[in-house]
């Protein structure tokens, strides 16, 4: 029972994840020479996902590039952004979709055995 509960667990920890690293780049859009921050996933032996958040730094030319222009730049792409969250979204409220109706399913075989 507890297995069947890591997979949408860590499915909503790396929604959560993803989630905040969006809203992290988002908010500093506008800051000068700003490196994004990336989520990465990698599937777990047992069961679900792993999560880690990567910076992506802008390269020596690109920060240079951006220390010269007026208006900040940076690698934040905001539709990239957008999007991102969004699906983050959509997979957090599929995850917790999930637990419940396991939840529903473990109530509903408690309530046949007893």
């Amino acid at each position: 029972m507890v297995t069947r509960l890591s997979t949408p667990l860590s499915g909503l920890k790396d929604s959560q994840a993803r989630i905040q690293a969006t809203a992290h780049n988002t908010s500093n859009a506008t800051s000068d020479a700003f490196s994004r921050q990336q989520v990465r996933s990698v599937e777990s032996p047992g069961a679900g996902v792993r999560t880690s958040v990567d910076t992506v730094d802008l390269s020596p030319q690109g920060r240079a590039i951006a220390e010269s222009l007026p208006s900040a730049q940076n690698n934040v792409n905001l539709v990239s952004e957008t999007v991102n969250r969004i699906a983050a979204q959509r997979s957090f409220e599929t995850n917790s979709r999930v637990l419940r109706t396991q939840d529903h399913l473990a109530r509903s075989l408690l309530d046949l055995t007893a």
